[in-house]
């Protein structure tokens, strides 16, 4: 049985990947501690609307930014390289 931290942080795990890379990208970055600011400025950005764009399905990260922000968040590059992932708990 789950304790409620666990109820809960599975929910927004399920709710984030229910959203795609976009929530993908936003949970993970929360959970990283970093704000759009780093994060774009690990992009090279200047600003952080390339992070709003990124994250709200705008616009898609290529392949050297996915890689960035893989390793800047500290998640394995697949969960960001492909959209189809499946939800930690769940069956393809």
């Amino acid at each position: 049985m789950r304790d409620n931290h666990e109820q809960i942080g599975y929910a927004v795990t399920k709710i984030a990947y229910s959203r795609g890379l976009p929530g993908i990208l936003i949970l993970a970055r929360i959970a990283a501690g970093v704000t759009q600011i780093e994060a774009a400025a690990a992009l090279g950005q200047r600003s952080a609307m390339t992070m709003w764009l990124i994250e709200k399905g705008h616009r898609k990260p290529n392949q050297t930014e996915t890689a960035t922000l893989a390793k800047l968040y500290g998640i394995p590059p697949e969960w960001v390289e492909h959209e189809g992932v499946t939800a930690p708990g769940e069956v393809a």
